[in-house]
């Protein structure tokens, strides 16, 4: 069999298409990185985090019919981040709220990765009251603690999920001890302040509070996406659960949507006190090099 070599002009045409594929390559690359430099971000890809959040109210009323009512949603929305305020252990522990979660939605195979409780104060003068966070994403790092003291004390739990710190919290409760939630936030915005993060739960105050006015002064972004808490007559009265994202978090943040879910009564009860939020970001994470 006789073989047969490319011509001189077949050789060069093979040349210039491996040129101008080059080029295209060259020019895609440097397009991505000019487009990172406008728009403020750097070039990577995108990725969903989605949370969920909710003052569950202890062990008011029928807790164990409520408790797995909010469970249910939660498996049905299958968020990355949940996030609780308000739950409850006997102070005997002989009756616990955090083991009833773990394991109602393990045994129904949520893909949970670490649970974080963190203990705040006596409740009702009968329970031990802690926030909670569970995610199924892979946790990089863990802090918690108390908050600055106030009449009740508050504390908060933070995970280090990539690119954010995720953290919980629920603050000083009565209207007139604003300065004590100031405090508090001003607490939380001074520790987290080399990192993008999410300041998330039970603010007891709306964003457009003096308390909350830090927040919009160092140019956080505000996600309170309606009234919340319930009021003695049953209507809903105060927009006071919510999600407050960093200067540094902002820079990754390409698209941020959700809303109220639970906000219904079930059997003719409400859930909680509160109706539960979620959100579903989009964000962009830089290439690893």
């Amino acid at each position: 069999m006789e073989l047969r070599y490319p011509s001189l002009m077949a050789k060069r045409k093979i040349i210039k298409t491996i040129i101008l594929g080059f080029i295209i390559v060259l020019s895609s690359f440097y397009s991505q990185n000019l487009n990172a430099q406008m728009t403020g971000r750097t070039p990577g890809f995108n990725s969903n985090l989605n949370i969920f959040s909710m003052n569950l109210q202890c062990f008011a009323g029928n807790w164990q019919f409520r408790l797995e009512q909010i469970l249910n949603r939660v498996l049905e929305l299958s968020p990355d981040v949940v996030s609780f305020q308000e739950v409850c252990t006997t102070q005997n522990n002989n009756l616990s709220q955090i083991e009833f979660i773990k394991k109602y939605l393990t045994d129904r195979r949520y893909p949970l990765q670490a649970i974080v409780a963190q203990f705040t104060h006596p409740a009702w003068n009968q329970f031990n009251e802690f926030l909670v966070v569970i995610t199924k994403q892979n946790v990089l790092a863990i802090d918690q603690g108390m908050l600055p003291q106030s009449p009740l004390q508050r504390g908060y739990i933070a995970l280090k999920l990539n690119p954010f710190w995720y953290i919980n919290t629920h603050l000083e409760y009565k209207l007139e001890n604003w300065s004590y939630r100031q405090r508090q936030i001003d607490f939380l915005i001074q520790r987290f302040s080399n990192e993008a993060h999410i300041i998330g739960g039970d603010f007891n105050s709306a964003p457009e509070s003096q308390e909350q006015f830090n927040f919009k002064r160092t140019s956080y972004l505000d996600f309170f996406p309606g009234n919340t808490f319930i009021g003695d007559d049953g209507n809903n009265s105060r927009r006071i659960d919510g999600m407050w994202f960093s200067p540094k978090a902002r820079m990754f943040l390409k698209t941020l949507n959700g809303g109220i879910t639970l906000d219904q009564k079930v059997n003719g009860q409400y859930l909680s006190d509160h109706f539960a939020i979620y959100s579903m970001l989009t964000f962009q994470l830089p290439y690893r090099r």
